[in-house]
């Protein structure tokens, strides 16, 4: 269905979210999906993960949660989403953000659906800029045709701003090894500590964690599947300069789930080092939390995150942490020592650290 992959490459803008208690989002979804017509759907997004609801799926819902429905249902009374809405009130609906354009065939530019389908990715974001064309592309999954159903174009600057897509795709001309990349992070963070007068400890700390916050970005998987690396080089960002890279990662499949979070690795990878360090267990949520995902669990697929032929105390950290229970005991105690704010903090002194190096093209 290429509905899926256009979802994935249009998330949610914020505009359009709505929140609701789990009873209320549980029965709004049993009513649209026991209706009729095209339009009787509900997709569930989910760590990365966006998946079709079937008519028994609403119980499935949790917090945390975002449900997608089509535009033109009864779902809210005044702005608020109830179960018993009787009318579809006006709600301002779009793909993506403000920034994100999707050409389909209706669209007045819908040439580009014929011009770029006999290419790849990479040459069809050259062609488009050759021809004029402003913005990164996102083809979607040819039919059996061979036909383009549409094409999201993100400019080019929410592209650069867009954490996500940076984790795995940079601006620079020049390949950015992993290397080069944690360096940079780890002596942003220190100097970010350092101005806003954080405890040399605590500022330490933070250094250390930038350190290794991408340590998982060295499994040859990641490197193969996300990267489309195949060199000796172990690098950070994919040289690839198309955002077709958004699609990938979400539905690549093969050796890694959908879900796959290479930075709960890179705690595993990092540990011996970690662990031993001054305020370790911080060290540890720093980089587990370095994107802002590691919250998430059960961890789904944990034991992927290391393979037979990782070394036995990477796979048995990976087993205790995200297998038998020791990173929520660690999120806690974290929590507890240092307080969930002053937690918070420090996650985003580090997430500003690695932003600031990516949007630099490093």
């Amino acid at each position: 269905m290429s509905l899926i992959p256009l979802l994935a490459a249009t998330p949610v803008d914020q505009a359009e979210v709505f929140p609701a208690g789990i009873a209320v989002a549980r029965a709004v979804v049993d009513r649209i999906l026991e209706g009729r017509g095209d339009h009787a759907r509900a997709f569930l997004s989910r760590a990365d993960e966006i998946t079709p609801l079937g008519a028994d799926d609403a119980s499935a819902i949790r917090p945390g949660d975002v449900v997608i429905v089509d535009a033109g249902h009864a779902l809210t009374r005044h702005g608020v989403v109830v179960s018993d809405a009787n009318r579809a009130e006006s709600l301002e609906t779009r793909w993506g953000t403000p920034d994100v354009a999707v050409i389909q065939k209706d669209s007045a530019d819908s040439q580009w659906l014929s011009a770029l389908a006999d290419l790849t990715a990479e040459d069809a974001q050259t062609e488009y800029s050759d021809l004029g064309g402003e913005g990164l592309l996102t083809l979607g999954p040819p039919n059996a045709l061979g036909e383009l159903p549409w094409i999201v174009v993100t400019s080019q600057k929410t592209a650069e701003e867009d954490e996500e897509l940076r984790q795995e795709w940079s601006a620079s001309d020049q390949p950015v090894l992993l290397t080069a990349h944690q360096s940079n992070v780890a002596g942003r963070a220190r100097r970010l500590g350092e101005r806003v007068a954080l405890d040399p400890e605590l500022t330490a700390a933070l250094e250390l964690a930038g350190a290794h916050h991408d340590d998982g970005k060295a499994d040859p998987r990641f490197q193969h599947l996300r990267l489309s690396n195949y060199s000796s080089l172990v690098l950070a960002k994919s040289e690839h300069r198309s955002s077709q890279a958004v699609v990938r990662r979400q539905f690549a499949g093969g050796e890694l789930p959908r879900g796959w979070r290479h930075e709960l690795r890179s705690v595993a990878v990092s540990w011996a080092e970690v662990s031993l360090a001054p305020h370790g267990p911080l060290v540890a949520r720093l980089i587990g939390t370095s994107h802002g995902r590691g919250r998430i669990l059960p961890q789904p697929d944990a034991a992927s995150l290391a393979t037979p032929s990782d070394p036995a105390e990477v796979n048995e950290r990976v087993a205790a942490l995200f297998g038998s229970g020791e990173w929520p005991e660690l999120m806690a105690a974290t929590s507890t020592t240092y307080g969930v704010w002053g937690c918070a903090y420090l996650e985003a002194l580090l997430r500003a650290a690695d932003c600031q190096v990516s949007k630099e093209g490093s």
